[in-house]
């Protein structure tokens, strides 16, 4: 069972606690990925953690709970939220309707079966979601490889959803080394391999593989999405890492083939996708020159024969294939 992340937010260390110790978390399908009791700090690890769960008291002595609520949906959290309060009081209770808040809990009615009971309704209700979010995402990035561009309404859901994950964009394509990629023939792989995502995932701290594209043949588009501010080289480092990951991933799954994958520079807006991703199949297609299982970064071009040269060589080498006579 994938467990979903969940955190807690109360100024009072007693009732974390205590919430913590009511049910069997991870049987239930969560993990408690962080607890805080600053408003302050809390807001960073919903930015860091990226959790898909979060109870938050609703009074507080730096900030309440709505607004901490508020100030996290602000900043692209897609997490549901649950309000913890130590009374009942019908005033925050409409407020918290209006956030669209998942539910509003008196603490001390919380029992151990009425906890499990809610979590599992919790639970299934983000799964739901994750799924209609993923189903979106995907036939909109597929609508920029197939030259189909989305709507601009399309482009403003897709960016409102990727805000969760950061506004950095780049691409990572992987495809299987054949022995002779110019015969078009792919003769290690029987069968198409499934796609390398199943559903987003932190491949690296700060890094979301966000959604995986097969292409033609056995090329796969991986979208990075990263909310990073670092240096060029460190990017550079991370972006290498991070291709390195997708290309050992996908050559377990296309065993005994071996696998190379080429890593875009960012892109200037999730629009560029498709002609990003054209890019790096060009870039891949200089592994006749610069060899197979390999990464190729996105200035690797440079260091190669142009386009031109590389489709004269592989007309070449197409040629002396077909003039063998493999029946001596």
């Amino acid at each position: 069972m994938r467990k979903l992340k969940a955190m807690v937010v109360d100024d009072e260390i007693l009732a974390i606690t205590h919430l913590k110790r009511l049910v069997s978390w991870e049987r239930l399908g969560f993990e408690i990925a962080g607890e805080a009791t600053s408003p302050a700090r809390g807001l960073d690890m919903v930015k860091s953690l990226n959790p898909d769960l979060v109870f938050v008291d609703i009074k507080m002595p730096s900030m309440d709970g709505l607004t901490f609520i508020r100030k996290a949906m602000e900043e692209g959290a897609a997490a549901r939220f649950v309000v913890l309060t130590a009374y009942k009081e019908f005033d925050y209770a409409q407020q918290s309707l209006r956030l669209d808040v998942q539910d509003y809990w008196v603490k001390h009615e919380l029992s151990s079966e009425s906890l499990a009971q809610e979590l599992a309704k919790i639970r299934e209700t983000i799964l739901k979601e994750k799924r209609a979010r993923r189903k979106m995402r995907h036939a909109i990035l597929n609508g920029f490889l197939l030259g189909q561009p989305p709507s601009d309404e399309d482009v403003r859901t897709l960016l409102d959803d990727l805000r969760f994950f950061g506004r950095r964009y780049f691409a990572v394509l992987v495809d299987t080394d054949d022995p002779f990629p110019v015969m078009g023939e792919r003769s290690f792989v029987s069968e198409l391999p499934e796609p390398l995502l199943a559903e987003e995932e932190e491949i690296l701290p700060g890094w979301h593989a966000v959604d995986a594209l097969p292409l033609g043949g056995r090329q796969q588009a991986v979208l990075l999405v990263t909310r990073g501010a670092v240096s060029r080289l460190q990017m550079n480092g991370q972006q290498f890492e991070a291709a390195r990951l997708l290309k050992e991933r996908y050559g377990n799954m296309c065993k005994p083939s071996t696998v190379s994958a080429a890593f875009s520079a960012e892109m200037p807006d999730i629009r560029a996708l498709g002609e990003t991703v054209e890019q790096l199949r060009r870039l891949l297609r200089h592994r006749i020159f610069a060899g197979t299982n390999r990464i190729f970064p996105h200035d690797a071009a440079r260091s190669h024969p142009s386009e031109e040269k590389a489709r004269l060589a592989a007309d070449q080498i197409r040629k002396r294939i077909q003039a063998i006579d493999f029946r001596v």
